[in-house]
């Protein structure tokens, strides 16, 4: 019930003929309206790291002490849900947190008169914030600060910010993965069981001759005939002429040409 500040006047006069002004109480006018509640920057339609609202009332007998918003899973505002933060009409506010993601926000005010109006934003909120800019939200992103352009995983992680094989080495360096585990490894990344320096087939940790020529047949150990002396006679296989049988003057002792 609210007043228009008018005061109203009458006389009144008795049989006999006197008479007396009266002035009454101020006249009363019913509202019956409710307030009008606008959201004239609702939620945006992108997900961002924040969101600005704007929420407007519009009442002939406003009360802005009232003027209260909170967070819904449906669009159907009403008594039911909890308004725990004040807003002022017309005036922006920022929320930035992900906590209420997926829920409406709902403004709810009353006026002077005891109506009450609600009303719910456009769409719920989706609030993203992903700090580094790589597609993963924060609170799912186990490596900050990722190189911008990075292509990361599911895990927010770029080559250089991870060592899966953890021989200390980044995944961008290294050149030899799945290192076994404390193993020693060189600057790129790679343990002598990963790595065949000369090429012949055999792993660095087996080969027991390094170096071996280019096209070189080898053995088991990774050594070609040019590299061993089978017969220890100081004369390598390749040119020893009885490579089984110590022969260090390589004489043909039986005249047989070998």
């Amino acid at each position: 019930m609210t007043t228009n500040g008018a005061s109203c006047q009458s006389t009144v006069e008795d049989k006999a003929g006197n008479s007396t002004v009266c002035t009454s109480q101020k006249i009363s006018n019913i509202d019956k309206e409710k307030p009008t509640i606008t959201f004239t920057n609702d939620v945006d339609t992108k997900k961002g790291p924040s969101d600005t609202i704007t929420i407007s009332v519009s009442d002939a007998h406003p009360a802005t002490d009232t003027y209260k918003y909170g967070f819904s899973s449906d669009a159907t505002c009403n008594a039911s849900d909890t308004y725990s933060h004040s807003f002022v009409s017309g005036t922006s506010f920022t929320i930035g947190t992900e906590s209420h993601n997926g829920k409406y926000i709902c403004a709810k005010a009353v006026d002077a008169a005891g109506n009450v109006s609600y009303q719910a934003s456009a769409r719920p909120l989706n609030i993203f914030i992903d700090t580094d800019g790589d597609g993963i939200k924060d609170d799912n992103d186990k490596c900050s600060n990722t190189p911008s352009g990075a292509t990361v995983d599911k895990n927010g992680c770029a080559s250089s910010q991870k060592d899966t094989d953890g021989d200390g080495i980044k995944d961008d360096s290294d050149k030899c993965s799945n290192t076994p585990s404390g193993a020693t490894v060189d600057k790129n990344g790679c343990a002598s069981s990963q790595k065949d320096s000369d090429g012949d087939g055999i792993k660095d940790d087996n080969d027991k001759c390094s170096n071996t020529p280019s096209g070189a047949t080898v053995d088991k150990n990774g050594c070609a005939s040019s590299q061993k002396d089978s017969d220890g006679d100081g004369v390598v296989d390749s040119e020893d002429n009885c490579p089984s049988i110590s022969n260090v003057d390589q004489k043909d002792a039986d005249n047989d040409g070998a």
